[in-house]
């Protein structure tokens, strides 16, 4: 990710402009935000676009009929998850502007939501390898495919770098690379105030969601919590998230969720001081009973990706055999109680 200090800052802003546009998803969350960044009068950048519905395009026109849509120059998308890049393919053909992401993340939406991608069956092998059962594994299949019937992307979208400037009139916006939640989320700053859109690498009410995926970074927590460093030196002043309110405190909301992610490592390690158990196992002993198969498809993943973090910290080990996979720590004794908290997992959009 991209250091304040690699960050040219030539002018100052005279008219900082953030608009928010809230729009409906069919998820848990509810509502994914959209923004509207630029100067009142243009040009405009629009930042993630929602799923594909017809309340999601209901609030879009609502919002245009409001404001305008003619100064947009371009679209940019976030990261690759239905509820940022599903209702693209239909904001390509209203604004008739080119749809960005950054270069690898445009790649993996195309591998995974393109023609021809078999993500669900490639996680359906990767949770029964891990520990689900057969009847949980359909239930969490079944509402992965149903996310994506809400997902059309367009023909093309343009590969952008990290440090890639939107230059909207007077405000420069750069996009900065922060891996974890994805492998390649491109977050928009500018620095000439610090504000930023988190994206869902910084939530104001819950932890993003960081699950180890299939084809994707073997340790996407180190990934995660490395970015929120480096994010965490930068002269932020406020961070617009993609979920829930503005951010005034984001060094403070950092530190909350690098403390969240210590704690959770702690008490997975304990769990597995009680013997060897699976993700699965794990996920169950960890969160809450009444999860949906939304939920528990990233409860698993969450666990997963601590699981494999603590393997890389020497503090639990992968042992032989499987599938099922089984992890455990190393000269543990069974049978130790435990009870943990159950939270839920985080944000899974």
């Amino acid at each position: 990710m991209m250091g304040a200090e690699g960050i040219a800052v030539s002018h100052r802003v005279r008219r900082p402009s953030v608009l928010p546009i809230q729009i409906p998803v069919p998820l848990p969350l509810l509502f994914v935000n959209s923004y509207r960044l630029g100067p009142e009068e243009g040009p405009w950048l629009l930042v993630d676009v929602g799923m594909d519905t017809e309340p999601a395009r209901m609030a879009f026109r609502a919002h245009w009929n409001r404001y305008g849509r003619d100064a947009y120059q371009a679209v940019f998308l976030t990261h690759y998850h239905p509820d940022h890049t599903g209702l693209s393919g239909w904001i390509a053909d209203e604004l008739g502007v080119p749809v960005t992401m950054l270069a690898d993340e445009r790649d993996l939406t195309y591998r995974v939501f393109g023609p021809g991608g078999r993500a669900g069956d490639r996680i359906g092998d990767y949770f029964r390898d891990h520990g689900v059962p057969t009847a949980q594994n359909v239930r969490i299949l079944e509402n992965h495919n149903d996310s994506e019937t809400y997902i059309h992307l367009p023909d093309s979208m343009l590969g952008l770098t990290p440090g890639h400037v939107f230059r909207l009139g007077e405000e420069s916006w750069t996009i900065l690379k922060a891996a974890g939640h994805t492998p390649s989320q491109g977050l928009p700053y500018r620095a000439d105030d610090g504000t930023l859109l988190g994206g869902d690498q910084i939530l104001p009410r819950i932890t993003p969601n960081i699950s180890r995926w299939p084809g994707e970074p073997h340790d996407p927590l180190r990934l995660y919590l490395d970015s929120l460093r480096e994010l965490r030196r930068l002269p932020l002043r406020v961070v617009w998230p993609a979920h829930g309110p503005r951010i005034d405190a984001p060094h403070a909301r950092i530190d909350e969720i690098l403390q969240h992610h210590a704690d959770r490592l702690d008490v997975m390690a304990a769990v597995l001081r009680q013997g060897p158990k699976t993700a699965y196992e794990v996920a169950r002993a960890v969160f809450r009973p009444d999860l949906s198969p939304h939920e528990w498809r990233f409860a698993v993943g969450e666990s997963l990706a601590h699981l494999v973090h603590l393997e890389a910290l020497g503090r639990v080990e992968k042992l032989p055999g499987g599938p099922p996979y089984r992890f455990g720590v190393p000269g543990s004794r069974e049978g130790r109680s435990l009870t943990p908290a159950a939270p839920r997992p985080g944000c899974g959009s």
